[in-house]
């Protein structure tokens, strides 16, 4: 074969090299609405959204699990798989080199034949074996592997995001349930101070036997509450330690009460259109698209021949001491085309179930926005409705607090029954209840609605150099 041979060859494997068969990725296109429906402030906010709450105690537990929390490992973990899962793949780029060492010692010269004269020989073989990625096989694949790894990148990120979310709405819980049992505890105390006073009362027979036994009832009613919002406190504790990934615990040190807590104001949503880029989900789903059309290509390519290049050398000797003479080097080199001819269909099969395949990820993709369009807005409509009905309760409370003062009032003076003052602690205490629990929503939906919008309204790199600011001070 002349130079000009050769040079037509190695133009040609070029050419054929840097082909890709297989669909040009398109980023599909989702509609998006102009604005959300719910009111929000279009003002920019502090990166690490939980700091708005001003509360010390729920940022140290976040800290605790982000670093400790075993789900966050795991991804971060997968991430690391991917990352080198694309390392494997881009190293088919290059040749690869094997060896081998024989040594074989007998009289059997040819299948079915013997000699008389015991033969040996020694051989060490090296291997060196080059396929060359025609028609962006290899190229395709490492492309996949890349967009998995961006989408397994922003599926940790999705599984961080959604930690802090529910840390910091677990931790309101706790502090719902620890205000409850407070609530509880001086509501026990108090009507056991009023049986003891109604018993002494009876016992003159100032009372009647009916007073009596309400006042028993509400006593035993009140004692049965203690328990049950202590339950709530310690479960609510040990989800904590979960999160946290440590062994259950108590909450170390003092904190804020639920009725200290600062209230957020409004949320700067942004545009709908601005999900696109903060949801980890919908992120995850792009990269997806991205890598399932790079597998129908690597489907097609699958379809056209493949040309190997294999270079071999090393030495051959018939006594062991010889090996490494001058004399016992040989050498081959040959270059082998293989390709599909007939395989029942399999080959165009593999193509359409890329295909289908990347039909899959664009729904989930659409899909994907709609479920985020519909988080956000159902976190909006939650913020503003807790917002408007813990002013309410609030106001409530105070209503109900002045019946109760006024209602004891009149019962020491006799013009009303004790069933009177019993009625109104009931209100009181199902007020501060009510109040309770939709205070520790309100605080939680500020959670849920930053996990909507994807944390707030920063890109990962962005979000790292505020992580990398952070763990340097």
């Amino acid at each position: 074969m002349n130079n000009k041979h050769i040079l037509t060859w190695a133009a040609t494997i070029l050419f054929f090299g840097g082909c890709a068969v297989g669909p040009k990725f398109k980023a599909p296109v989702v509609e998006t609405p102009p604005e959300y429906l719910g009111s929000v402030n279009d003002s920019t906010e502090d990166l690490l959204w939980w700091k708005i709450f001003n509360d010390t105690t729920l940022s140290r537990l976040i800290d605790r699990a982000v670093q400790n929390n075993r789900n966050v490992g795991m991804a971060l973990s997968r991430v690391e798989q991917a990352r080198l899962n694309l390392k494997a793949t881009q190293s088919q780029y290059w040749p690869s080199l094997q060896y081998s060492l024989q040594a074989q010692y007998g009289n059997e010269t040819y299948i079915g034949t013997k000699s008389d004269k015991l033969e040996q020989s020694y051989i060490f073989r090296p291997t060196l074996t080059w396929e060359l990625g025609l028609f962006g096989k290899v190229r395709r694949m490492a492309e996949a592997d890349r967009n998995q790894l961006l989408a397994t990148t922003e599926a940790a990120r999705g599984v961080k995001l959604a930690l802090i979310a529910e840390v910091a709405t677990t931790y309101f819980t706790y502090l719902q349930y620890e205000y409850a049992l407070q609530i509880a505890e001086s509501t026990y105390a108090s009507r056991k101070s009023s049986y003891e006073l109604t018993r002494q009362s009876y016992g003159i027979g100032t009372v009647s036997d009916l007073d009596m036994k309400q006042a028993e009832s509400a006593l035993a009613a009140a004692e049965a509450a203690v328990p049950q919002y202590r339950r709530g406190k310690q479960e609510a504790m040990y989800a904590l330690s979960l999160l946290m990934g440590e062994n259950p615990s108590n909450l170390s040190g003092t904190h804020a009460s639920l009725m200290q807590q600062h209230l957020p104001g409004d949320i700067p949503a942004g545009l709908p259109s601005d999900l696109l880029t903060r949801r980890p989900d919908i992120m995850e789903a792009y990269y997806q698209v991205a890598a399932s059309n790079a597998q129908i290509g690597v489907a097609q390519a699958m379809r056209f021949p493949s040309i190997a290049i294999t270079g071999a050398g090393g030495l051959l000797s018939e006594e062991f001491k010889k090996l490494f003479d001058s004399k016992a080097w040989m050498w081959s080199a040959a270059g082998s085309l293989t390709g599909p001819i007939f395989s029942f269909g399999a080959n165009k099969r593999r193509v359409q179930v890329a295909r289908e395949k990347n039909k899959e990820t664009i729904l989930n993709y659409e899909q994907s926005y709609l479920q985020a369009m519909n988080d956000v807005e159902t976190a909006l409509s939650d913020v503003q409705n807790y917002r408007q009905q813990t002013v309410a309760l609030k106001a409530t409370i105070g209503a109900v607090q002045h019946s109760y003062d006024l209602s004891q009032q009149l019962y020491r003076l006799g013009q009303v029954s004790y069933l009177n003052v019993l009625d109104a602690e009931r209100t009181l205490f199902d007020a501060q209840m009510n109040y309770a629990a939709t205070l520790g929503a309100y605080l939680g939906s500020y959670a849920t609605l930053y996990k909507a919008l994807g944390g707030g309204w920063t890109t990962p790199e962005e979000l790292l150099q505020a992580e990398q600011a952070r763990n340097s001070e």
